[in-house]
């Protein structure tokens, strides 16, 4: 697949602009024409990654297109090679906040607050099972206890006299 506009993603080519812009210049994605892992990297190097990707940068092999083909990969690493993506305008660096494909800038923020969040709601998860197997409501106390208070409460109102609750205390016990 061959481009002939040279300022911006090959033509037939969508599936790179979708995250990175149709001038390269970031969207979703990182900016790729100002960016030191495209300018630091060979060609094959970069169709290497692309058909690989990189899930845990948000980068999915094949920019998430699985019918792009060999040559349509090593189409867009060719242009991302090219001196005109250089002369391009840098972009604010999309979502990844400028840091190019592997990563930098602020992933290493939504990381922790997505790790956080899962631990949040896995922790909640657990509470509201626990919460849940117990009832809804929070432990009585053991029945021998409080059969043991309503027996003193008896006692101390005269009900019963000190033998009968020493008995019935034992009979508890």
């Amino acid at each position: 697949m061959t481009s002939t506009n040279t300022s911006t993603l090959p033509t037939s080519q969508e599936t790179p602009a979708r995250c990175h812009g149709a001038d390269a210049s970031g969207g979703v994605g990182p900016a790729l024409n100002d960016n030191t892992f495209v300018k630091n990297s060979s060609e094959s190097e970069l169709a290497t990654f692309i058909s690989q990707g990189r899930p845990s940068a948000g980068m999915p092999a094949k920019g998430g297109d699985s019918s792009l083909t060999e040559a349509d990969v090593v189409d867009v690493a060719a242009f991302l090679k090219s001196p005109s993506v250089a002369q391009l305008p840098a972009g604010d660096g999309g979502m990844m906040g400028g840091g190019g494909m592997m990563g930098g800038g602020m992933m290493w923020l939504w990381w922790l607050l997505g790790t956080l969040t899962i631990v949040i709601v896995v922790v909640a998860i657990a509470a509201a099972i626990i919460w849940a197997v117990r009832g809804g409501r929070r432990q009585s106390p053991p029945m021998s206890s409080r059969a043991e208070e309503i027996l003193a409460e008896r006692y101390a109102r005269g009900e019963i006299t000190g033998e009968e609750y020493r008995e019935r205390l034992d009979g508890l016990r």
